[in-house]
């Protein structure tokens, strides 16, 4: 950096005014460390100044960088670029205000080794024709889950479910199965207009007592009726 251009007046305290040049200038600079969003840097000189990002330098500046800093006309620094960084420090990308990727034509691809991770404070929308996913294990974790769909339809190859309290409503309720089993501990209530149960074979009620009531008439008919 042009020690000329960056001519720094004498003050109190260890801040420094910049007098740059009419032309600017531009130089490599070390982050001494962050006040905030502010980095202070450190020039070849030795001379410290307080500079802000340039809107297009995503990567937040850390202690020990090696930044590409420009002075404008008007004095104001700014970190225009960060050049190195310690191995394996990581990055991290920072905006102000709103930010949008967009992708003309392809696609766009978001690929992490170890994982991808995406965190809102607020809401976080999908929203495509079509989304896919794949995955070995899933998991959704919610404590309220809402899903709205004209056809659901799911091929699984075992599935269990548990819960406090079950609920289904339907205006028709269809359930094909080769075998049904069904255990409940305590009571079994249903409740219809009317009831039907037909079986091919063999209909075998046990109980250690059985009630049958009916306010009008009971019917029992077959070839042969044994009682006792």
């Amino acid at each position: 950096m042009s020690r000329a251009n960056l001519a720094p007046s004498s003050i109190a305290s260890d801040s420094v005014i910049y007098r740059p040049s009419a032309e600017g200038t531009t130089g490599v600079a070390v982050v001494a460390r962050m006040e905030g969003p502010i980095a202070i840097v450190r020039l070849s000189s030795g001379v410290e100044a307080r500079a802000r990002r340039a809107v297009s330098c995503l990567v937040e500046p850390r202690q020990g960088d090696a930044a590409l800093v420009a002075v404008t006309e008007t004095g104001a620094t700014y970190v225009i670029a960060l050049l190195e960084r310690e191995e394996n420090a990581g990055v991290k990308l920072v905006a102000d205000g709103d930010v949008e990727i967009e992708v003309g034509g392809g696609k766009l691809a978001l690929t992490g080794r170890d994982g991808v991770s995406v965190a809102s404070a607020t809401k976080v929308s999908l929203a495509s024709p079509e989304i896919e996913m794949k995955s070995v294990i899933t998991r959704v974790v919610s404590s309220t889950l809402d899903v709205i769909a004209g056809t659901a339809n799911a091929n699984i190859a075992r599935a269990r479910t548990a819960a406090n309290v079950l609920e289904t409503v339907a205006d028709r309720l269809l359930v094909r199965a080769r075998n049904a089993i069904r255990e409940v501990s305590e009571r079994d209530i249903t409740r219809a207009e009317c009831v039907d149960l037909s079986a091919r074979e063999t209909m075998k009620i046990t109980a250690k007592n059985a009630v049958v009531h009916a306010e009008g008439l009971v019917k029992m008919d077959g070839d042969q009726i044994h009682l006792g």
